[in-house]
């Protein structure tokens, strides 16, 4: 109709008409009809010729728009563009590319739109050098820059790679349209950078389906599908309809993690018609169910499907191959190929597996033919290995080897170790050293070819292969089973995924030998009305775990109902020979079976790992605030707490609020809020003084920008995001940490990583100048200058620099006048002056010229109070102007031209804190420390009288208020010990403060008069228990009490009459979330502790007075102690102190049964500066001693049975463990140590803190011999202190417990010792922690940690 109208209304010769009819027909898919409308044009011009050139590509047929291209007679640019576009949306980018430069050639001049498609080329191509010449030639030639084309320029640079210059490109954009914000964020995610596409994604205005769907699939390949799931559900309340693609990829990453859950929830989505069914969503939720074990659900998914392609069909027949179900998955495969089918090379993979794994070698032998024969599919190495592992497991050696031999491709080490795995079988010996020789050319790694040892054979010879496979299958499916029996829910289902076959657990019968039976032993099958479900290898015979017997990771648990992974690692025992293996002796295998994990440790596994679970759900009180009220005798309390959470391997942060009231003097009621609240992803949480605010800071990774959160009573006030350019991340870490309210509560000054220094930028003509304008050409950035960090925790975080931000406007400023060399910490607001016109910010600086001869050089601060360090004032930057000015010895200088330092003459000075009347600023310092070299000493306390108009001199005069105690008498005030102080530590007359302090084997509360100089114990003066203050309640102290036996306890403290000051009253405080297990409760309330005081054995009349005392040692007992075996516990450092305060740690160790002898040694804190400055210099002699002393003396005081005792220690308890087993071999029967130091003239060269070996090994004197290059003889001398000079006495098995992070004492220095022991035949057993420093103290880690150790001890002690 429409053409009839328009042959009437318009002559053939109108070519700009009929082109418009023809662009109708092309729009609507009619090609026919458009190409006789095209046809009938008697005088074509450039518009009909490029309507149907464009019209055509765009529809897909390229060889007809070719073909009419190179036909027609004249060509613009717009034609040029509509072909090159037809083959980039063909996924034919090479030829659009080569259709792009004969453009060029032709002289054509590209538009805006040319340019749009070409970059589309270059990123489908990913290459990145064409694209950054597309984008030179567009300013080169003068381009017209619109929106298309930068949002074009950023999904490019993404696409290949460049986010930096995506982001360059992006940032230039004025109005960020729509596209630009997706094809940055989908950049971001495609380099794995998810937190800054989430942050990106967050700072949208409008997101649509395409935004949700670049951040779900982010976080799915980043292997986050909790926060996949969580912004699925985000995407849905928005109101947008998630699309297929969206769908389907959850559903894949379910199925990759077995969260049956999640994608049964998926499926319901799918139910309520949120998307349009297709078969891709029906072969995603076969997938996902079969993965999950679920394969009847699977089967009614696959029978529902009206339309199946061969990847459902290759779904099916793979999900019931992995489940173990290989007859039917043939059946399937065989229905298939009849419902007209053509299988693919997947499917045939599949139907191979399923063959290899159910032993069916006829079936697998003709697909295996009729792949070639009949569907002309030419197999790959996949398939190859699937029937030679097929034909070994069935006993056909020769075929299987004369496969290899001629199958056309090369053999990979996979089909060698099949190979080898049958061999050791059906003990072929010929062909197991062809294969063995095989498999070491490919993988020459011992190690590596470890892992690929058959299981049978080192199992003791005299066993018949059933009973071998008893023997060998009872370990880790029985301890995966006792977990999730344990851990879980009654009712739910368990999976145990072993590698990548599925076995239902109540499957009788085991046709390739697989499957343990143990597993199917009939006291599982009686347990409860679970469903289980257990899955095995899939080609290569099962290979033993590694020596600890808790592989890890052993567990990852998905939600409920949840599968349990168990992964074999491979096994790092050394094979010399194996062959040799093969033909060992009987004693020669029964020595390398302890690799395996016996049915005994199996169970010690899970009984102890259960235990230790109930330990570790305690939660933990970190800070605590007390606010005044409106009411009389009220105020307002908040805790901060945390929580380990295993398995998202972090420890979750609460905030709990509490109602005091003290309806008398001697009474005080908590009312607590019924829930805490889950400060998700908070970094820090700090209340303003007056606590009606509330300041939460987010720290983000990578180069996302940082988040401070300005809370109200009710509602979020201010979000204040702080881009890179700015700052970093703030320090939050309770040393370089400083985050502070001012008075008014309107700034709050804070400590961050200073941003990222400009880094030079290269290009292909070499150097990029400075200014050069053309700052979008092809250029990278090199790395520039390395620049020293503070070591240990501290690694990859730049200079910790000075900020305020003005929480009204959420602007930033730095604090101005620091030197670079300065980094910054712990800072506070000074009070204001008289005059009001100038504020002050005081800090404390520490300079990063710590090497020899006060050379550059960052030594590690981390656990190191003896790094120099000065109080400094700078000006508010907030507050400068013209006028303010600074008073320095008469002289008048800008507020801005540099800080003013405090601390003339004094090596140490931090923690600054002013009284409330801000007349003093008291601190504390470490000279002892700095001065002597040792890393931590006795504290002294100090104050400097502020100048209340503001006018600060050039000598501020320092009042010393507590001076280091040097030798204090029996039951004396041993000085101070102190570790910080509480953002309001004053009593109410305004000179009296309260902190914590140790106190010899204790932690305990005291008052310090900085007037008077008087020093006062608050805490019960007759308690053993450890006492910590939390906060101030005006005069009254909120505190928390434990002990080694008994979990933290809050206390709250009041004077009990006014004439007698230090006379204090305690009160227990119930508090909901300091709870424990009545397992917990019962177990410890059996154990006793004591503090022992040994006299120090055969003291040197050269010592000091204080070097003579008694040390101290905590005794936790069993009821019958002399009997039980014991474990000596010795703190690290040296300089630090083991105190009676609980330890889950120590309490998990005492409920397996052990006495602890915790030996508190000379050189610890708590006992005075004669005691402590005793041991520099005497490393590995006075300690060892002083331990031996310990232990002996609870051997004759009959506490202990000396044939039973254990030795535990870290880092420097590390280094004297391993010197113990060395010096007193035959009084220990076993050992564990976490970092050790083993050697000092290989720690040395590695540690972050190389001055300690010097100071330690040489004493005080140590100071001045330290260098980065160790002469001869002060390597013999740190050889002669270490453990492994001792090394060849050492009898006792040693656990090593490793964190591959560690930069204070290395890796490498655990396992020297570790190797060296192997060599002589002691037996060691080593676990090193990926992603661990010093401490050891990720969640998982600690468990697994602990864990080890107590079974360890149970192996050699009970």
């Amino acid at each position: 109709m429409v053409h009839g109208l328009f042959v009437k209304l318009f002559p053939e010769s109108d070519a700009y008409a009929v082109s418009s009819l023809i662009h109708m027909y092309l729009e609507l898919g009619r090609v026919g009809d458009a190409r006789r409308a095209f046809q009938r044009i008697s005088r074509r011009d450039v518009v009909s010729w490029t309507t149907m050139i464009s019209g055509m590509a765009k529809l897909g047929f390229l060889n007809d728009a070719r073909k009419l291209f190179d036909e027609t007679p004249v060509r613009n640019v717009v034609s040029w563009t509509s072909l090159i576009s037809g083959y980039a949306q063909a996924d034919r980018a090479e030829e659009a590319i080569e259709l792009f430069t004969k453009m060029l050639s032709d002289n054509v001049k590209a538009d805006t739109v040319t340019v749009v498609v070409v970059l589309s080329a270059c990123a489908q191509l990913k290459d990145l050098e064409l694209g950054k010449w597309i984008h030179s030639f567009v300013q080169k030639e003068g381009i017209s820059i619109n929106n298309n084309l930068v949002v074009a320029l950023i999904d490019m640079y993404s696409k290949c790679g460049d986010v930096n210059f995506a982001q360059e490109c992006f940032d230039s954009m004025g109005r960020k349209v729509l596209q630009a914000w997706n094809a940055m964020i989908d950049g971001y995610c495609k380099i794995g950078d998810i937190d800054r596409a989430r942050s990106l994604f967050d700072q949208m205005g409008v997101c649509d389906v395409i935004s949700f769907n670049s951040m779900i699939t982010g976080y799915i390949h980043t292997g986050r599908l909790k926060d996949a799931l969580l912004l699925f559900a985000k995407l849905r309340e928005s109101g947008l309809r998630p699309d297929n693609f969206t769908i389907v990829g959850l559903l894949t990453a379910c199925a990759s993690l077995g969260a049956l859950d999640q994608g049964k929830a998926l499926h319901a989505c799918i139910e309520e018609k949120l998307v349009q069914w297709d078969v891709y969503l029906g072969t995603a939720l076969i997938d996902m169910y079969m993965k999950c074990g679920n394969t009847e659900q699977a089967m009614l998914v696959f029978q529902r499907m009206e339309e199946r392609d061969v990847q459902t069909w290759g779904a099916t027949i793979a999900g019931l191959a992995l489940n173990g179900m290989g007859k039917l998955a043939s059946e399937y495969f065989d229905l298939m190929k009849k419902e007209g089918i053509r299988p693919n090379s997947v499917a045939y993979l599949s139907v191979l597996t399923a063959c290899s794994h159910s032993g069916l070698l006829k079936e697998g032998r003709s697909y295996f033919e009729e792949m070639r024969s009949l569907y002309k599919l030419e197999p790959e190495i996949e398939h190859y290995g699937c029937i030679i592992d097929l034909l070994g497991r069935s006993g056909h050696l020769k075929e299987a080897i004369g496969l290899i031999e001629t199958m056309p491709v090369e053999p990979n080490a996979v089909i060698w170790a099949s190979m080898l795995s049958a061999c050791r079988v059906y003990k072929d010996m010929e062909l197991a050293e062809k294969a063995a020789e095989n498999l070491l050319k490919l993988e020459p790694n011992e190690d590596a070819l470890a892992g690929y040892l058959p299981i049978i054979q080192q199992i003791s010879v005299d066993l018949d292969d059933e009973e071998k496979e008893q023997a060998l299958f009872a370990h880790s499916e029985k301890m995966a089973i006792a977990y999730g029996l344990i851990s879980l829910p009654p009712n739910l289902p368990i999976h145990v995924i072993k590698n990548l076959r599925i076995r239902p657990i109540s499957s009788p019968i085991c046709v390739c030998g697989d499957a343990p039976i143990t597993l199917q032993m009939p006291y599982i099958l009686e347990i409860g009305s679970r469903a289980m479900a257990y899955a095995t290898a899939s080609s290569v015979l099962c290979g033993l775990p590694l020596p600890h017997a808790f592989p890890r990771p052993l567990f990852s648990i998905a939600s409920s109902p949840p599968l349990i992974r168990l992964l074999h690692s491979r096994s790092i025992r050394r094979i010399s020979s194996l062959s040799a293996g093969m033909q060992a002796s009987e004693s020669v295998l029964e020595k390398e079976k302890p690799v395996a994990i016996d049915e005994a440790t199996s169970e010690e596994y899970a009984s102890q790992s259960k235990l230790l679970q109930e330990f570790t759900n305690m939660p933990s009180i970190d800070k605590a605030w007390v606010f005044t009220s409106d009411k009389a005798n009220n105020s307002r309390a908040m805790f901060s707490i945390s929580q380990s959470n295993l398995f998202a391997n972090k420890r979750k942060k609460f905030v709990l609020s509490s109602h005091i009231s003290k309806p008398s003097k001697d009474s005080v009621d908590f009312e607590w809020s019924p829930f805490p609240i889950e400060m998700t992803g908070a970094s820090a949480v700090v209340p303003s003084p007056s606590g009606t605010k509330l300041l939460v800071v987010r720290n983000a990774e990578n180069d996302a920008p940082t988040k401070l959160e300005i809370w109200g009573p009710s509602y979020l006030e201010r979000e204040i995001h702080i881009p890179q350019s700015i700052h970093g991340s703030l320090y939050v870490d309770g040393w370089f940490e400083g985050i502070s309210w001012n008075h008014d509560e309107t700034l709050i000054a804070y400590v961050a990583e200073e941003p990222p220094q400009p880094m030079p930028v290269f290009e292909n003509g070499g150097y990029k100048k400075e200014g050069s304008s053309e700052k979008d050409c092809g250029s990278w950035k090199g790395r520039g200058d390395w620049e020293e960090d503070w070591g240990e925790t501290y690694s990859k975080k730049r200079k910790p620099s000075l900020f305020v931000v003005d929480t009204a406007s959420g602007e930033v400023r730095v604090a101005e006048g620091i030197s670079r060399s300065i980094s910054v910490g712990q800072v506070i607001w000074a009070p204001s002056s008289s005059n009001g016109c100038l504020n002050y910010l005081v800090f404390v600086g520490w300079s990063s010229e710590n090497g020899f001869q006060n050379t550059p050089r960052k030594l590690g601060i981390k656990y190191c109070y003896n790094r120099p360090c000065s109080l400094f004032a700078v000006c508010n930057p907030f507050k400068k102007s013209d006028t303010d000015k600074v008073s320095l010895s008469g002289d008048t200088i800008d507020n801005s031209a540099a800080a003013v330092k405090l601390t003339h003459g004094l090596s140490s000075a931090f923690f600054p804190v002013f009284s409330p009347d801000g007349k003093y600023l008291v601190f504390l310092s470490a000279k002892s420390a700095v001065d002597s070299g040792a890393h931590s000493a006795t504290n002294s306390l100090h104050k400097i009288d502020w100048p209340t108009d503001g006018k600060l001199q050039q000598n501020m005069n320092i009042t010393d208020v507590v001076p280091v105690v040097m030798s204090p008498e029996d039951g004396c005030f041993p000085g101070l010990y102190c570790s910080g102080f509480l953002s309001d530590p004053w009593l109410s007359d305004g000179c009296t403060m309260v902190l914590s302090s140790a106190w010899r084997s204790t932690q305990v509360i005291l008052s310090v008069n900085v007037s008077s100089c008087k020093v006062s114990r608050v805490s019960p003066e007759d308690s053993n228990y450890s006492w910590n203050i939390l906060a101030l309640d005006g005069d009254n102290i909120l505190a928390v009490s434990s002990s080694p036996i008994d979990p933290p306890q809050i206390k709250y403290g009041y004077h009990s009459s006014q004439a007698e000051k230090n006379t204090w009253t305690w009160m227990d405080v119930s508090s909901p979330f300091l709870k424990y297990s009545e397992k917990v409760r019962s177990v410890l309330s059996e154990r006793i502790f004591s503090i022992l005081k040994i006299p120090v054995r055969n003291p040197s009349s050269d010592l000091p007075k204080g070097a003579k005392a008694p040390i101290e040692a905590i005794f936790v007992s069993c009821k019958d102690s002399s009997s039980s075996p014991t474990i000596v516990i010795l703190h690290g450092g040296p300089h630090s102190v083991f105190e009676t305060s609980y330890l889950k740690s120590s309490a998990f160790l005492s409920s397996l049964g052990y006495n602890l002898l915790i030996v508190n040694y000379r050189g610890s804190l708590g006992f005075g500066e004669e005691a402590l400055q005793s041991l520099p210099g005497k490393i590995g002699s006075q300690d060892v001693q002083d331990v031996l002393t310990a232990l002996d003396y609870a051997v004759e005081k009959g506490l202990i049975d000396s044939s039973k005792v254990a030795v535990l220690g870290g880092s420097h308890g590390g280094f004297l463990t391993t010197h113990l087993v060395g010096q007193a071999p035959d009084k220990f029967v076993v050992a564990a140590a976490r970092n050790p130091v083993c050697n000092l003239s290989l720690m040395v060269g590695t540690t972050d803190i190389p001055d300690w070996c010097y100071v330690e090994t040489c004493g005080k004197e140590g100071k001045n011999y330290f260098s980065e290059a160790p002469t001869a003889e002060h390597l013999r001398l740190f050889y002669e202190k270490s453990p492994i000079s001792h090394i060849s006495k050492v009898k006792a098995p040693i656990l090593f417990l490793l964190g591959a992070q560690d930069l204070r004492v290395p890796v490498s220095n655990g396992l020297q010792y570790a190797r060296a022991l192997r060599e002589r035949g002691v037996e060691v057993k080593v676990i090193v922690f990926p992603e661990d420093v010093h401490g050891i103290e990720r969640p998982q880690s600690d468990f697994e940690s602990f864990l080890n150790i107590g079974v360890w001890f149970n192996k050699y002690c009970k």
